[in-house]
């Protein structure tokens, strides 16, 4: 919960009885409209000409609308209780959501963008002649605006996002507002007005300006702004969204939310046979990947190795899901949206991709669909709490991990973050899940943290869940960031005996006498024209064809078995150098 000051109290206090006069005028000005209303009545019924009542009601409308704060209230949304009003104010506040709202338009056709203070119908009484020599000017205040926000920082992450790319070399800097991703043809004439739909995305930050203002904002404008955004922020998501900010306010350096909801922007995609809202930055590679992956769950999925195939055998109502590394939890989502009833856990230990699963959940789902969503890494032991450093790039959110080479890092893009690796029954606990529970699937793709995982995992605890989903990396991570080959052969002797690993993963080559559990549970997976009299298949039957054929020369470039201690594995360092 925000914080609140004593001075803000106070001055919150003074407001309450400020508004309570004017509701209390309101009432007033109300009760004498519907007096002169029947007087009016009265008035025609006996033959007067009604002047006198209407004169009134007229005079009565105008001061009603000319007194600020009863204008103001008569067209904004209800009032917040004092506690999401706390929020909201610290929001309007932080975010400076005067400012924002007040320039962002809507364009004609029906898109947004950032365009000074342009609104159409002000030019409706100029002639042909004024109304271009006024469209040069907002243009030219575009670009003054873009050269005075340009910095000498050398953060300029922000612009390579937007523009680092097929850029055209005649574009110019534009008004930035949050950033430069607005650009400006100098070849920009009137006619173009009506094609700037695009001009500027809509960010997180005009989504909880929009959550917060509806008591401070006349119904007009915003609903303006919600022509431009599909979460439905002033309506049934705007208390859940308030709780984000509230949570995110006490969990994330001021900073690394501002850049966050910077870049976080909405597309609506397919998700399986449902449409989504999701928030994410612009430029990320991996969503699409994940998106296609998620949605293909046929038999096809199973022969090309997509390590999602089986979900729709695993869950639906009294099932449980748990997600580590869930990153914008568009997995999660999936299962929620595919396996109603599911109870899915998700486990991010980004700030800024906890942030924006966040919002993809509240915006999407349900209050009584939601999952438990939890802010915090997976640690190698069973008591401990351990810390770590991981490295977030907007643009590969997919990958944060703790052992990016540091001439991979990207300066002025990619943010450290210090994260808290907790323990698995610590992390269960919160949940509200035992640590013996039944799990129906556990997926993971967590840059590595499956060798914290799996070995913390006593026999009891592993062979209660039925089905292991994800990847292994132990041929990713740098050398003297690998943890240790007994960590490393636990690790793959466990996961090499599902399915999904088996079919796709080089670690499971060491490993190609090991039974495979099916992904679809109570299936025996049998090889065509195998003796099963020893069983069924083993990793040697379902491995992708020639995935071994240089496993030797492999195993010997990444020291499978050759890293005697977890030194390097514990560093706390993001980088690898």
């Amino acid at each position: 919960m925000v914080a609140i000051s004593k001075s803000r109290i106070k001055q919150r206090n003074a407001f309450s009885k400020q508004e309570k006069h004017e509701r209390l005028l309101l009432i007033v000005l109300g009760s004498l409209s519907i007096c002169w209303a029947g007087l009016k009545v009265f008035n025609a019924s006996v033959g007067g000409d009604g002047l006198t009542g209407a004169v009134l009601s007229k005079r009565l409308s105008a001061m009603k609308d000319n007194h600020v704060h009863l204008k103001l209230q008569s067209k904004s949304q209800p009032m917040l209780s004092e506690s999401y009003n706390a929020i909201a104010m610290d929001i309007i506040g932080t975010l400076d959501c005067k400012t924002l709202l007040n320039k962002t338009v809507i364009m004609p056709g029906g898109g947004g963008g950032m365009y000074d203070d342009y609104v159409p119908a002000d030019n409706e009484n100029l002639d042909g002649e004024q109304q271009e020599q006024e469209r040069v000017r907002r243009r030219r205040r575009l670009e003054e605006e873009g050269e005075a926000q340009k910095t000498d920082d050398g953060d300029d992450s922000l612009r390579k996002n937007n523009n680092e790319a097929g850029e055209d070399p005649n574009m110019e800097a534009g008004a930035n507002g949050a950033d430069d991703g607005v650009r400006v043809d100098p070849n920009f004439s009137g006619d173009d007005m009506n094609n700037l739909d695009n001009y500027e995305d809509v960010t997180a930050k005009e989504l909880f300006c929009l959550a917060a203002a509806t008591t401070t904002m006349p119904a007009e404008k915003i609903q303006q702004h919600k022509e431009r955004i599909q979460c439905d922020a002033t309506g049934t998501r705007q208390e859940a969204l308030l709780d984000v900010w509230s949570s995110a306010r006490a969990q994330m350096p001021e900073s690394l939310l501002l850049k966050t909801l910077d870049l976080a922007t909405e597309t609506t995609r397919t998700l399986g046979k449902h449409t989504v809202n999701l928030w994410s930055p612009r430029n990320d590679d991996g969503m699409n990947y994940i998106l296609s992956q998620v949605s293909n769950q046929d038999e096809t999925a199973r022969v090309n190795g997509n390590n999602f195939f089986g979900l729709s055998h695993n869950l639906g109502p009294d099932h449980l899901y748990v997600d580590v590394g869930s990153c914008l939890g568009i997995t999660a989502l999936a299962v929620i949206l595919e396996y109603p009833k599911t109870k899915v856990v998700s486990v991010e230990p980004a700030a800024p991709n906890w942030l924006m699963q966040e919002i993809n959940m509240k915006c999407n789902l349900d209050e009584d669909q939601q999952p438990t969503l939890l802010l915090t890494g997976v640690g190698p032991h069973t008591k401990e709490t351990m810390a770590a450093k991981l490295l977030w790039r907007p643009s590969a959110v997919t990958a944060t991990r703790a052992w990016t080479p540091a001439e991979e890092k990207i300066a002025g893009e990619d943010e450290e973050l210090f994260v808290q690796l907790r323990p698995w029954k610590a992390i269960l606990a919160e949940a509200e899940v035992p640590s013996s529970h039944h799990i129906d699937v556990l997926h993971m793709d967590c840059e590595g943290c499956e060798y914290n995982l799996i070995p913390s995992l006593s026999d009891s605890e592993y062979d209660s869940i039925d089905t292991v989903m994800g990847d292994l990396h132990w041929g990713y991570i740098p050398l003297h960031k690998l943890p240790s080959s007994k960590r490393g052969e636990l690790t793959h002797n466990r996961l090499c005996q599902h399915e999904n690993f088996a079919r796709t993963a080089k670690e499971c080559c060491g490993n190609l006498h090991l039974p495979v559990r099916s992904s679809i549970p109570g299936e025996v997976l049998i090889l065509e024209g195998k003796d099963t009299a020893n069983g069924g298949a083993t990793v040697v039957d379902v491995i992708a064809d020639n995935l071994c054929d240089d496993f030797d020369l492999w195993k010997q470039e990444h020291q499978l078995y050759d890293i005697m201690e977890d030194y390097g594995w514990f560093e706390i360092s993001s980088v690898a150098s």
